[in-house]
């Protein structure tokens, strides 16, 4: 176990606690007890000098040192010193000497104070205080030739300093023509994982092996929902086995208390009515008035109408004119078309009220000799009732068109109009 030689230090006045140090020994160990004025002195020295006026230094930290063996003395005096400076005066402690004092051989000496620096630097016995260093240095401002630097340091604190530019000076002489540069032209990586660099004087260097193994990413993850993992997190990985990271699904919190009810809101209002109010081509107004009496209008923009386009009938597409009609006979196709009674030119003759569909269609019509057929062929009277108890179709000849009759009316044209206006048949355009 070591022995403590105990040194009290205050006001710079070291003293010992009496103890006699036995020579040869090496188990001393010298315990300082220093006032605050050494608190900022991490490393020390202390200093050992004998009566002949040879003296032993030995560097530490904290508090404690380990004595050097003390050979064929008869005391010795100690004390302390650090910084830029502080000191003590000695201590002294009387020596016994021991059985190995009058001996010839010695033990190694103390090393000099430079090697037990150096000796506690690398064995990080001693550390510096942390460093303040250089974190950037940045130019902030030019004025002509004078610009201003700022260098910040590592603990937040800056320092700006100027430098003026020199004046330009004379354009110095051409120099030599360098020698030919050497480039790089190419590099690549062969199918093998090799790079080869080519240079722009013909050599080509073969750097190694580059390319990395395949790396492994993650694909998927998600929370299970299986019996026995449900609420574990589950990874996939694009090689490999999936991995479960742990249940990561807390457990439902208690119900919290039901707050305490709201004040009534406000009356709402409500739609009382919606009226369209005007019409202004295809744009109609319509009126919202709400149950509170207030109101607000908006606009419906009807669409224009409709115009068919891309319809081909017999694999001709029908062409429609300005008014959307479309002519039958470029398509090569029959038309019916509707014919109502309102629409005839109603005249009277001596066999009563008829209805006549114009001459204009009269080309129609090539043989007078078989009329029935051209009115079976080209009309259909739909709302027909019979002839002598309804109306009937008749034919005037080539160039005279159709007529419509009912004989019930005789010579009362008005009434046979009246009677049969929304009749109709079909004519075989």
């Amino acid at each position: 176990m070591p022995i403590l030689l105990n040194v009290n230090v205050r006001n710079k006045i070291a003293k010992g606690d009496g103890q006699i140090v036995v020579c040869d020994n090496s188990d001393y160990i010298v315990n300082f007890d220093f006032d605050s004025e050494w608190d900022e002195f991490n490393v020390k020295t202390m200093r050992l000098v004998f009566s002949n006026g040879e003296y032993n230094e030995v560097v530490f930290t904290g508090n404690q040192c380990d004595l050097p063996v003390i050979q064929s003395r008869n005391g010795f005096s100690i004390g302390v010193y650090a910084g830029n400076i502080h000191t003590t005066v000695s201590a002294w402690f009387d020596c016994a000497k021991s059985i190995l004092t009058d001996g010839t051989q010695h033990g190694e000496p103390t090393p000099d104070v430079y090697a037990q620096i150096i000796e506690m630097i690398e064995s990080g016995m001693i550390k510096g205080d942390p460093g303040n260093g250089i974190d950037n240095i940045e130019l902030i401002s030019t004025v002509g030739r004078v610009k201003t630097y700022r260098i910040t340091f590592t603990d937040g604190t800056h320092f700006d300093y100027d430098v003026t530019d020199g004046a330009k000076g004379d354009r110095g002489a051409k120099g030599d023509t360098g020698a030919p540069g050497r480039g790089i032209s190419s590099a690549s990586v062969d199918a093998q994982g090799y790079l080869f660099i080519s240079y722009t004087d013909g050599d080509i260097e073969d750097v190694g092996y580059v390319k990395g193994d395949p790396g492994v990413g993650i694909t998927r993850a998600y929370i299970s929902d299986d019996p026995g993992t449900e609420g574990d997190l589950i990874l996939n990985f694009s090689e490999g086995p999936a991995s479960n990271v742990g249940h990561v699904v807390g457990a439902d919190g208690a119900d919290g208390e039901s707050g305490a009810d709201g004040a009534d809101g406000q009356d709402g209002v409500g739609i009382a009515s919606i009226v369209k109010t005007g019409t202004s081509g295809r744009v109609d107004t319509y009126t919202i008035t709400f149950t509170n009496g207030e109101t607000t209008t908006f606009t419906v923009t009807n669409g224009a109408p409709g115009v068919i386009q891309g319809v081909k009938i017999n694999g001709t597409a029908l062409t429609p004119d300005a008014n959307g009609i479309v002519d039958t006979a470029e398509i090569g196709m029959a038309v019916w078309k509707k014919i109502k009674f309102s629409d005839l030119t109603w005249s009277y003759d001596s066999s009563g009220g008829s209805g006549t569909f114009g001459a204009k269609n009269s080309a129609l019509y090539d043989r007078r000799s078989v009329p029935n057929t051209i009115i079976s062929s080209k009309y259909k009277s739909t709302t027909r009732t019979g002839s002598g108890s309804g109306w009937y179709l008749g034919y005037y000849g080539v160039g005279q068109g159709i007529y419509v009759r009912d004989t019930a009316y005789g010579t009362d044209p008005a009434a046979f109009v009246a009677a049969h206006g929304n009749d109709y048949f079909y004519y075989l355009e």
